[in-house]
C-alpha cells in the first residue's frame, strides 16, 4: 500500500489539507507578485491575497466547472476563447467582492489569469506540487459517479500504452540512466519483462495498429499510397481513409470491442468509447463537447495548454539549431512548420487526453507520438500524459491490481 493514501487508492486527510494549505499559499505568492507587477491589478497586503487566493480556489472548485459543462458547445467551437472570457468575467466578479482589492476589467483579468497559470505552475513544479489529483477528485470522479460510471471489479484490467517511434534501445538508455524509474523497478523486480518487437511491412503506425487491434494489416502496404480501383491517394491518418481502412480489417470483434476505450489511435480497434481517433473522428457519438468537458472543467486549461505548446516550439526550434550547428547527418528538415506540428503532438494533444482519466476504468488504447527528442519531452513536460497512466498503474499496483503494459 502507498504510504498516504487509504486501501481505496485515495489521497489520506492530513495529505489532502497539507496540499490545500500549499496550494493556496502559492497562489496567495502569485497574486501579490502579479498585483506589483500589472497595472490594474491592486491589492491591500499579504490579507487580501490570502482571501483573495482562498475566493478564487473555491471558485474555481466549486462554480467553474458548473459553468464550463453548461457552456461547452461554446468553448469547443471557439477552441477554447469562450472558456477563457468566461473565466475572466468570474474573476472580476469575485476580486471586486473581495475587500481590499480591486482589477480594472476583462482585459485585465485575462492577463491576471494567464500570469497565475504561469506562476503557479513555476511554483507548483519547484515545489513538487500540482493540482491533477484535486481535479481528478473533484471533477473526474465526481463526474463519474453521476453517470454512474464507477465499476467496482474483481477482474484484472489491461492497459496497451503505444508510443509511436519510440525504439527498443532508447528504453533500455532509459531504463539504464534513471530516466523511467518506475518501469526500472517494475523489470528488476520481474514483475515485467521488456521485449523488442519488429513489425512486418510496412512498418509503419497504420499496419502496426491494424495488426494489434484487428490481427489483420493485410493490403496496407505504405502510409499513404495510390490506389489504382478508386483512382485516388490512400492516406493512413485522414479521418476518411482511417474509417474506410477499419472497415475493411475490422470484423466487428476488434481487441477493444468490449467496452473498451480508444485514445487517440488510427483505429479504434471497435472500441465503444473512442476519442481523437482518425477512424471515428467523423462520427460523433455524443453531443457537442461532451468529449472535452473534463478537459475545460479544469479552470486555466486553456492558458496551460498553450504556454505548453509555445515551450514545446521553442524547445523544437532550440533541438533543430543544435542539429545543424553539431552536423548531425541523417537529419529531417525541421522547419516552423515541424514545429507546430510537433507542439500538437506533444502538448495540445497530450492536454486533451487528460480527459482520458475517465475511461481509465473502462480501459484504454492511446497512441502518443514521441518525435525527435524523446526523453528531454518526456524530462521536461510535467504534464505528460505517460507519466499520467503510469502513476495511476502504479496506484492500482500498490493496491493489489494487475496490469499489462505494453510498449511497442
Amino acid at each position: 500500500m502507498v504510504v498516504g493514501k487509504r486501501p481505496d487508492g485515495s489521497p489520506g486527510l492530513f495529505r489532502v489539507v497539507r496540499r490545500a494549505i500549499a496550494l493556496l499559499l502559492i497562489d496567495a505568492l502569485a497574486l501579490v507578485l502579479l498585483s506589483e507587477i500589472l497595472p490594474g491589478f491592486t491589492l491591500d497586503g499579504p490579507g487580501a491575497a490570502l482571501v483573495a487566493a482562498l475566493v478564487v480556489g473555491l471558485m474555481n472548485a466549486l462554480v467553474w466547472p458548473v459553468l464550463a459543462r453548461l457552456t461547452l458547445p461554446l468553448s469547443v467551437l471557439t477552441l477554447g476563447l469562450a472558456a477563457i472570457v468566461l473565466n475572466a468575467i468570474l474573476t472580476v466578479v469575485v476580486i471586486d467582492l473581495i475587500p481590499g482589492a480591486s482589477i480594472s476589467g476583462l482585459t485585465e483579468a485575462i492577463v491576471l489569469i494567464a500570469g497565475l497559470t504561469l506562476l503557479t505552475a513555476l511554483l507548483g513544479s519547484l515545489l513538487a506540487i500540482g493540482d491533477d489529483d484535486a481535479w481528478n477528485r473533484n471533477v473526474v470522479q465526481r463526474s463519474m459517479k453521476r453517470r454512474g460510471e464507477v465499476v467496482e471489479s474483481e477482474v484484472p484490467g489491461v492497459l496497451f500504452l503505444e508510443i509511436d517511434g519510440l525504439a527498443h534501445e532508447i528504453v533500455r538508455r532509459a531504463l539504464r540512466d534513471g530516466t523511467t524509474p518506475n518501469l526500472a523497478r517494475w523489470v528488476a523486480d520481474g514483475s515485467h519483462v521488456l521485449e523488442s518487437w519488429e513489425t512486418d511491412l510496412s512498418s509503419q503506425t497504420g499496419a502496426c495498429q491494424a495488426g494489434l487491434l484487428h490481427g489483420n494489416n493485410d493490403d496496407m502496404p505504405a502510409f499513404r499510397w495510390w490506389e489504382k480501383d478508386a483512382g485516388r491517394p490512400i492516406v493512413t491518418n485522414h479521418p476518411k481513409d482511417a474509417a474506410e481502412l477499419e472497415r475493411r480489417h475490422s470484423d466487428g470483434h476488434g481487441l477493444l470491442h468490449d467496452d473498451g476505450a480508444s485514445r487517440a489511435n488510427i483505429l479504434s480497434g471497435d472500441a465503444p468509447h473512442s476519442m481523437l481517433t482518425m477512424s471515428t473522428a467523423l462520427t460523433r457519438r455524443r453531443p457537442l463537447g461532451r468529449d472535452y468537458a473534463a478537459y475545460f472543467a479544469q479552470p486555466y486549461a486553456v492558458f496551460k495548454t498553450a504556454g505548453s505548446t509555445i515551450a514545446d516550439a521553442a524547445r523544437e526550434r532550440r533541438a533543430a539549431v543544435r542539429q545543424r550547428r553539431r552536423g548531425v547527418v541523417p537529419r529531417i528538415e525541421r522547419s516552423r512548420t515541424y514545429a507546430l506540428m510537433r507542439a500538437w503532438a506533444t502538448a495540445i494533444q497530450l492536454d486533451l487526453q487528460v480527459v482520458l482519466d475517465a475511461a481509465l476504468a473502462r480501459g484504454l488504447v492511446l497512441d502518443q507520438p514521441l518525435a525527435g527528442d524523446v526523453l528531454q519531452v518526456a524530462r521536461d513536460q510535467r504534464r505528460q500524459v505517460v507519466q499520467r497512466i503510469l502513476l495511476r498503474a502504479i496506484d492500482a499496483d500498490d493496491n493489489g491490481a494487475d496490469h499489462l503494459l505494453a510498449v511497442p
